[in-house]
């Protein structure tokens, strides 16, 4: 059952979304009758409490951005930004910035208020500083009326009002500075993300992959999340001096020389602060680079998340992230003791600053001479202990100063990367000169039996930039030299990733002029890797130098090999940032084959698709990317290989009406490996390893192109293949009508019809992918400290000991005060100073132990939830990474467990101590005069009311702080992913204005949470004020002795300063508890299964395991024989969905080749999906009886864990998964094959060319893996991943859609040699490459539609020479064209009566 406080947020959540009668806040009725005088009392943010309180809280809802002030124009991000850009342009054409630079700008931005900062600072010390001296004052006229006999004690009273006045003063100042420090903070951090971005937007994918992705995640959501947190105690670190050498003059005026005594222990707490802040700046540069670390594994591992649970990798990827993180926090816990040690260290230098100086003057006989009595020692003491939280804050900042120095440096070296500016180089004279020279030297080194110099060893650049007169625009190429001409390269052209590597080869070398003509038509051919797409991305200015020319002439429009799909609207992503033009949109919907899915979307258009278009199937993704190129009517069209994730139809249609039809009069540049797609085309060019081999019409090049395939050892069989498949077009005007009235059988059949396995689960009441923002929104209580401290063993021991240290220390300190502040009353001094001299040790030893009992449970406790949340992450069901976008993921691994890191440690401790303090001092006040009960128990009950009053609305307030934080994070990761896109469309602007949006959303969130804490503790510190003024009051005409009334004036004046920043913390706390509660909210996500069952090993005969090598977890091998078979399997995405698949039953016998096919939502992969028990089957469904189940070699898969099945299953994706790390780990990231099995499948997958010609060979790092590996390539490294594992089981899901007919026939020939004997089940679209499979599985509407080998399906009689069968199976194959389907029928026949022979020579 859920608790209440859950069932409240459900409650109040249904009626964000319900409630017509939505309260909403405007500007207008925030400031109505505000006065200036009102405002400066925080009347206005008091008003505002109230409102909130009445219309959102009382009424059970949710507070929500409408229910707050809209933002003023001076507080937007925009306006921060300008001058920010404003302030970085005055530097003219400056290289690098500096951290001095940023804080610079910083400075000059907020300089009217930082000013103003500083006065209301400096005030604020002034009227500290008067405050011992009005305490002396009143503790001594007190003494001089009680002697007197008075009765009125007026001038005790006189000076109790102006200390009051000072007091209220003090407040204000406090206050005023807080407010301005909170509000610059918020806008200097938003307005340094804000340069981030708009720095990211313009760089290119290659730029940011080696900026780190991890480094930028942490600069947004920690680094510079700190300014918002530790600014404020920068300015008490600058004044502290201020007041230590007000304190220095005072004290050394009331106690004379021996003053000096407590100033020097006093002084000793100021350098040993810098001296910390120092080595907590090391620290902290350590900590960053783990951390950077962290977060992009952690990024990665999201990105990836599917296939790393396909290859059963959640522990090894854990292993790695836990490894970096342990790192992490070990400089982190440093930091945190350093932390600790300062603030344990100014604890006690202040008692033992007080206690020295007046041991002396009583062991120097100068008691006399001094005049040393109560009314100076607590003067003294108050003064100290102002001077003592003075110091404790200064730390903080002295610490963030040296910690700031290593985030301005992080920024400044971000910021000073230059814009991606594809720069023309030329070759470098000097380098070449240096070069021959070396060349010389080696001679003659060689002839003297001496070793050679490297050409690394030339510290000269090979290239040099060209500077171009003709090209002022430096983001564009200059126009074309010929009008006609579309693109222009030039004989010398010739482009590159590195200008600065000395042994790389170009990407491209065309080593001929090269012409495309306006509104003509061009294929481009090669194998893998032979730089097709290199040249479309210096075209899009991707890639960063290039030599030679370049000319272009018209707008580009992009469709990428791996297509990017922004989340949103259907709609959203055609138009990306265009105006609607509906006749337009409806022919592009039409021209890109969308029509049929946008109607099986309950939603059409308006259908919300998930980030990366998880909600889409491969060939959606590329028509919908296809659909937003066409729809921009760009001059220009780069198309990668588009066609090769939809079916033969879809292709062929979209080749007619699109290619042909609605883009005739454009510029096509067509990158793909069906070459059929070519006969068509104007112009055909032919690249191999970056150079161009041939260039033609289809009849002019027709040779070379077999010539190519040949080299390629594809059999002359295939070879007529590729022939054939062109000639097929000649007949395509005469088939026209017969291929309509196919096409309509085949919708009979509902073949066209069928509804995508995820979309058709768009109903109306789901339509929202996302959970929503208020969603993110957390409880947080009590329970929350519970749950955090319990995680770890130990962990709630080690806090309740924590709790025995603070108030140990909370004791010895009342009991020092007691004692010496007894000084006028106690004979026995000698016994006085030995006791408060005893006491004094103990609570130096208890202020160290609390702290460092502190940092260690927070230390414990943070690596265990650390572990735990990640654990718990990769264990999460694929639909917890459907509904949550990356960046908000992310953001909980960066801000909130930075938060949970630092700050957590401040607020623990802030939060257990001040209470106790407070606690004890209102008991001892309350001890010494019975009155005080009275008051004291009014004020606890007025502070008590007010927090309860106000708890909620604060609470509320933090958490849709930090949930607004989450898009602005969420914008980072799309913007990141999508950079090439952005640009490509121009829509620059568009999503900084999107930004910009998201960015004054958090600004307001975070305005509020600051102002209505502000107006919280401001109302609690006025009322600690008015209870001090009347407590002094009472004390005056209650107290006996001087003594009693030094210490309630001491106390009441230290329980203001204690309540000020305890209300505060105590707030802080709430945000701090929000990220925890946001943490745990991951660790308490329901996983999906265990990974291993101890019934696992049962499976295993004779104990057969891989070998544990490099302390790897043993994984059991158990699938012998690789028989697979689905009985009545039902399966839906979520429980309210419709079911993807219907009563599925397939058999496959051990050994058998199987290929799977279907129009786009069939239900193919979704038998993936249940295979790898990515999602759960039904058990039973509908109105069947049977048991659904998976069974593989006899074993039902849902009674094994989930690594155990998933590690015997093989998995060549469509899209292929790299992360950061070596190729090594990317092959082996298990670490169980010596180097020479990973070389051995790198030669079967045919890159060990490619890998052994890098400097670092297996070692070499793929961070950027862009500019190491194609698309295609990188597809081979996950088929050596496969060979490596050797399963008995593999799978192919389009594996091989995206590569040539080469690297695909390659892939096919390696699979059928390495995994013989095993199971194959491939997902293709390419008839040509099941047609000699043992079966065919055509899946329609999630249901098996046909299941037998693919002759059989072709024919109605064995002894038919044509197709005569009207299966699915034989419709999908005619639509590849007459003379093709010939040839996949003429290999199915020949492998059918092949295989029928090999059973009766068996039999």
């Amino acid at each position: 059952m859920k608790d209440l406080s859950q069932k409240k947020q459900d409650y109040a959540r249904k009626q964000v979304d319900k409630d017509e009668d939505n309260f909403r806040m405007d500007n207008q009725t925030f400031w109505m009758g505000s006065s200036w005088l009102a405002r400066q009392f925080y009347l206005n943010y008091s008003k505002l409490l109230f409102i909130l309180r009445k219309n959102v809280i009382s009424k059970n809802k949710l507070l929500q951005l409408i229910h707050l002030p809209n933002l003023e124009e001076n507080l937007m991000v925009q306006s921060t930004l300008e001058i920010y850009e404003s302030f970085l342009h005055g530097f003219g054409q400056k290289e690098e910035f500096s951290a001095s630079d940023i804080y610079a700008m910083i400075k000059k931005t907020f300089r009217t208020d930082f000013i103003l900062v500083h006065t209301f600072c400096i005030l604020e010390i002034v009227c500290k500083i008067f405050n011992s001296v009005l305490i002396q004052k009143i503790i001594t006229s007190f003494q001089d009326e009680y002697s007197e006999g008075s009765s009125t004690y007026t001038m005790t009273v006189i000076y109790t009002l102006i200390l009051f006045i000072l007091i209220f003063l003090a407040l204000n100042f406090r206050n005023k500075f807080q407010f301005l420090i909170e509000q610059n903070s918020t806008q200097a951090r938003q307005g340094l993300i804000a340069l981030i971005y708009k720095k990211i937007i313009q760089m290119s994918q290659h730029q940011i992959s080696k900026a780190n992705v991890g480094k930028l995640f942490n600069m947004i959501s920690a680094d510079l999340m700190s300014i918002e947190i530790l600014m404020p105690y920068v300015f008490q670190a600058i004044w502290a001096p201020l007041l230590i050498i007000a304190t220095t003059v005072i004290i050394c005026i009331r106690l004379g020389a021996y003053g000096l005594i407590a100033i020097g222990f006093i002084l000793i707490v100021y350098p040993s602060q810098q001296i910390l802040g120092k080595l907590q700046q090391k620290y902290f540069a350590l900590k960053n680079a783990r951390s950077d670390e962290r977060v992009k594994l952690v990024n990665e591992s999201i990105e990836g998340i599917r296939l790393i649970k396909m290859y059963a990798w959640e522990n090894t990827i854990g292993k790695q992230v836990d490894l970096i993180r342990v790192k992490e926090q070990n400089s982190i816990f440093n930091i945190v003791l350093n932390r600790a040690a300062d603030r344990a260290f100014s604890n006690a230098m202040i008692l033992i600053a007080v206690f020295l100086p007046i041991l002396a003057i009583y062991y120097n006989d100068d008691s006399q001479k001094i005049d040393l009595n109560s009314a100076k020692i607590f003067a003294t003491l108050e003064q100290i202990n102002g001077l003592k939280f003075m110091l404790i804050l200064s730390g903080v900042g002295i610490g963030f100063i040296y910690q700031w120095r290593e985030i301005s440096k992080r920024f400044a070296t971000f910021i000073s990367l230059k814009d991606q500016q594809t720069q023309r180089v030329i070759k470098n004279p000097k380098y070449s000169e240096q070069l021959e020279k070396l060349k010389s030297e080696n001679q003659n080194r060689q002839a003297n039996n001496q070793e050679t110099k490297l050409e690394d060893t030339v510290k000269i650049d090979p290239f040099v930039k060209y500077t171009d007169q003709e090209n002022s625009n430096q983001n564009e190429y200059p126009k074309t030299t010929n009008q006609n001409n579309a693109i222009e390269f030039s004989a010398d052209f010739e482009c590159f990733w590195d200008k600065n590597e000395k042994k790389q080869e170009p990407c491209v070398k065309l080593g001929k002029a090269v012409n495309f003509e306006k509104s003509k038509f061009y294929g481009i051919i090669g194998k893998v890797g032979s730089g097709k797409s290199s040249l479309f991305q210096i075209l899009i200015r991707e890639m960063p130098f290039y030599q030679g020319d370049i000319r272009l002439n018209g707008n580009i429009a992009y469709v990428e090999q791996e297509p990017y799909i922004f989340s949103g609207k259907v709609v959203d992503n055609i138009l990306f940032g265009k105006e609607m033009n509906q006749e337009f949109y409806n022919k592009v919907i039409e021209a890109c084959c969308l029509k049929d899915d946008l109607a099986s979307f309950k939603q059409g258009d308006q259908t919300e698709i998930g980030e990366r278009g998880i909600t889409l199937s491969g060939g959606q993704k590329a028509r919908l990317s296809l659909a937003r190129a066409v729809y921009s009517n760009s001059d220009i069209l780069l198309l990668d290989d588009p066609l090769s994730a939809v079916d033969a139809k879809v292709a062929k249609q979209i080749h007619q009406m699109c290619l042909m039809g609605i883009l005739k009069e454009k510029t096509i540049l067509l990158i793909t490996h069906q070459v059929h797609f070519t006969k068509q085309c104007d112009r055909i060019l032919i690249l191999d390893q970056g150079q161009l081999i041939g260039q033609g019409t289809f009849d002019e090049i027709k040779d070379h192109v077999y010539q190519i395939e040949k080299n390629h050892h594809i059999p002359s069989k295939e070879i007529n293949e590729s022939q054939n498949q062109n000639e097929r077009q000649i007949h395509e005007e005469e088939q026209n009508k017969s291929e309509k009235h196919s096409q309509a059988n085949v919708e009979d059949i509902n073949l066209d019809k069928q509804e995508d396995e995820v979309n058709k689960n768009n109903d109306d009441e789901n339509n929202d992918l996302f959970t929503k923002d208020q969603d993110e929104q957390v409880q947080v209580s009590i329970k929350t400290l519970f749950r955090y401290f319990s995680q770890s063993n130990g962990g709630l021991i080690l806090a309740f000991l924590s709790f025995i240290f603070f108030a140990s220390a909370e004791v010895l300190f009342t009991f020092f005060y007691r004692i010496i502040g007894s000084y006028d009353t106690e004979n026995d001094k000698d016994k006085l100073f030995k006791n408060a001299g005893i006491i004094l040790i103990f609570y130096t030893l208890a202020t160290y132990l609390k702290y460092f009992s502190i940092a260690a449970v927070t230390y414990v406790s943070n690596r265990k939830i650390h572990r735990q949340m990640f654990s718990h992450l990769t264990r999460a069901p694929v639909f917890y990474f459907d509904s949550n976008p990356t960046g908000r993921i992310v953001n909980k691994f960066s801000s909130d467990i930075g938060t949970m890191d630092f700050v957590l440690f401040f607020h623990l401790i802030d939060c257990t101590e001040n209470p106790l303090t407070f606690l004890n001092l209102m008991l001892t006040v309350s001890l010494y005069n019975n009155y005080f009960f009275i008051l004291a128990g009014f004020y606890a009950l007025c502070l008590y009311l007010w927090l309860i009053y106000s708890k909620e609305l604060i609470v509320q307030s933090k958490s849709l702080d930090t949930v607004y934080k989450g898009p602005v994070m969420s914008l980072f990761s799309t913007t990141i992913q999508g950079v090439v896109s952005i640009k490509v469309y121009k829509q620059i602007n568009t999503f900084l204005n999107r930004f910009y949006s998201v960015s004054n959303d958090s600004i307001r969130t975070n305005h509020w949470f600051y102002q209505a804490g502000r107006a919280f503790s401001y109302n609690g510190q006025a009322l600690s004020s008015l209870v001090t003024f009347f407590g002094i009051l009472i004390a005056i005409y209650t107290s006996s002795n001087s003594d009693l009334l030094g210490q309630v004036v001491v106390y009441l004046t230290i329980i203001i300063e204690l309540s000020n920043y305890l209300i505060r913390q105590m707030i802080q706390l709430e945000g701090s508890l929000t990220s925890v509660e946001r943490v745990l909210k991951i660790i308490n996500i329901v996983p999906e299964g265990p990974l291993k069952l101890p019934s696992d090993q049962l499976l295993v005969k004779n104990n057969e395991l891989i070998p544990s090598k490099k302390n790897q977890q043993d994984h059991i091998k158990w699938v012998q024989k690789g028989s697979l078979e689905f009985k009545n399997v039902y399966m839906k995405y979520r429980e309210n969905l419709n079911y993807v698949l219907k009563g599925v039953n397939l058999k496959i016998e051990s050994g058998e080749h199987i290929g799977c096919i279907g129009r786009t939502g069939a239900g193919k992969s979704s038998l993936l999906q249940a295979l790898f028990r990515m999602i759960n089957i039904e058990k039973s469904a509908l109105n069947d009886s049977k048991t659904g189940s998976i069974i593989i070699d006899g074993v039902d898969i849902s009674s094994i864990g989930l690594n155990t099945l998933r590690y015997n299953i093989s998995i060549i994706p469509q899209t292929s998964f790299v992360f950061s790390g070596t190729v090594r780990k990317n092959i082996d990231p298990l670490g169980l094959y010596e180097d020479s099995k990973i070389f051995e499948a790198l030669k079967l997958t045919g890159l060990f060319e490619v890998v052994n010609n890098l400097e670092q060979k297996l070692d070499t790092d793929m961070s950027n893996s862009q500019s190491i590996f194609s698309v295609g390539q990188r597809q081979l490294i996950c088929l050596a991943r496969a060979i490596l594992n050797r399963s008995k089981l593999v799978v192919l899901d389009e594996a091989t859609a995206n590569l040539d007919l080469s690297t695909d026939k390659l892939i096919q020939s390696a699979i059928k040699n390495q995994f013989s004997g095993s199971t194959i089940f491939t997902i293709a679209h390419r008839l040509n490459t099941i047609a000699d499979y043992d079966k065919v599985l055509v899946m329609s509407e999630g249901c098996v539609a046909e299941y037998d080998s693919p002759f059989k399906l072709l024919v109605n009689d064995i002894n038919d020479n044509e197709i005569t069968s009207q299966s699915l199976f034989a419709q999908m194959v005619k639509h590849t064209g007459k003379q093709n389907s010939q040839i996949i029928f003429q290999i199915a026949k020949d492998k059918f009566f092949k295989q029928s022979n090999n059973n009766k020579e068996k039999i």
